[in-house]
């Protein structure tokens, strides 16, 4: 398991962190950013133990783990979300035609997953979609 330091940029962003008091959470969920399209988003992430490993209840355990830790400890990977929109968006036809979804309600959108593995080196999945999104879906 990887736990990720919660910066002012991702706060509030991330399903673990929705109301913007968490210090850590998991690897794992998904942050978004509501339409802003930050030029850069900083993930601070560093390796705890196995998941079968992990103490019940777990969020004591994880703050005081990544509050032990130096700032060494802690890994870095950095997205560029408008530079990886404009290559996505030259190499890719959208997911949805915006002349068939009105512009009051369509937004550009992409979806990006990384995968941290085993060793902490990062990569982004072969999966990462660009198109439009229904702004009336994305606000429920």
């Amino acid at each position: 398991m990887f736990i990720v330091k919660m910066t002012p940029q991702l706060s509030g962003n991330c399903t673990d962190d929705l109301d913007g008091t968490e210090r850590y959470i998991y690897w794992g969920g998904q942050c978004n950013f509501k339409g802003y399209k930050p030029d850069k988003v900083v993930i601070q992430y560093a390796k705890w133990k196995p998941y079968d490993q992990i103490p019940k209840p777990s969020k004591p355990h994880m703050i005081a783990f990544g509050d032990s830790l130096p700032a060494s400890a802690w890994k870095t990977y950095t997205l560029y979300p408008k530079k990886m929109m404009a290559e996505v968006k030259q190499n890719q036809d959208p997911k949805y035609n915006p002349l068939l979804v009105p512009k009051a309600i369509a937004r550009k959108s992409i979806l990006v997953y990384l995968e941290i593995h085993a060793d902490g080196s990062v990569s982004i999945g072969d999966d990462t979609q660009y198109g439009y999104t229904n702004n009336t879906e994305a606000y429920r």
